[in-house]
């Protein structure tokens, strides 16, 4: 079996002018026809060893693409992907059922928002709710209700209602783990870190959370008119 071995431009160069000095003494080899010979003999040293340089600079992005998707995949919180889309599909469910409605029938006469009392009230149910279900499932299920409970009163009630709905339910978030999907991410978040890698315990959240959020609530709640 033949060998082959790559030779580089000086290797070219030198036997090429072995050949031109070995040949017949009576043959006359124009300058011009070696040039012609030398330049179309020597190879580029990618050629050489057999790959084109646009492979090679093909192979590098390829590589390059690969390594900047695998970091971004890895970026990904997949188990939160799944807790948003579970959290949807349960709420659309659980509305369904009819036990919302039930609910709420049972507590729209004491939740008046014509009455300090029934703000009081509408306030702790949208807060109890929102640290069971979180706060956006207990904006998707009560909204519609609370705003419709409110217009029958007035219609400057109704944009109350909504307002009060808004601001409890976001400070509602702050009162334990499970009172918004920011927590969780951020719990999420805390436990992957590279170097401060650390759990927040729900105990250790709520000591914080409930009475900062009562306080909040109640300052916001005596500005909403």
């Amino acid at each position: 079996m033949t060998h082959f071995t790559p030779l580089n431009s000086q290797e070219w160069n030198s036997r090429l002018e072995v050949m031109v000095v070995q040949s017949s003494p009576g043959m006359s080899v124009p300058i011009g026809h070696v040039e012609n010979l030398r330049s179309r003999s020597i190879p580029s040293e990618n050629e050489i060893h057999g790959v084109p340089s646009g492979t090679l600079e093909s192979a590098r992005n390829s590589n390059a693409s690969k390594e900047a998707a695998n970091d971004v995949s890895s970026q990904v919180s997949y188990s939160l992907l799944v807790f948003f889309c579970g959290m949807f599909i349960t709420v659309e469910g659980f509305n369904k059922t009819g036990i919302p409605s039930t609910l709420w029938d049972f507590m729209e006469p004491y939740s008046k928002i014509d009455h300090v009392s029934g703000i009081a009230i509408l306030a702790i149910v949208i807060l109890v709710m929102s640290n069971l279900a979180s706060n956006v499932p207990t904006v998707l299920l009560l909204g519609a209700r609370v705003a419709a409970s409110a217009a029958a009163v007035s219609a400057a009630d109704e944009k109350k209602a909504w307002l009060i709905l808004a601001w409890v339910s976001t400070v509602a978030g702050n009162l334990s783990l499970l009172g918004s999907a920011a927590n969780i991410i951020v719990c999420e978040q805390a436990r992957r870190a590279p170097e401060l890698g650390c759990t927040l315990s729900f105990w250790s959240h709520l000591k914080f959370g409930v009475p900062s959020t009562l306080i909040v609530t109640a300052i916001g709640l005596t500005l909403i008119r």
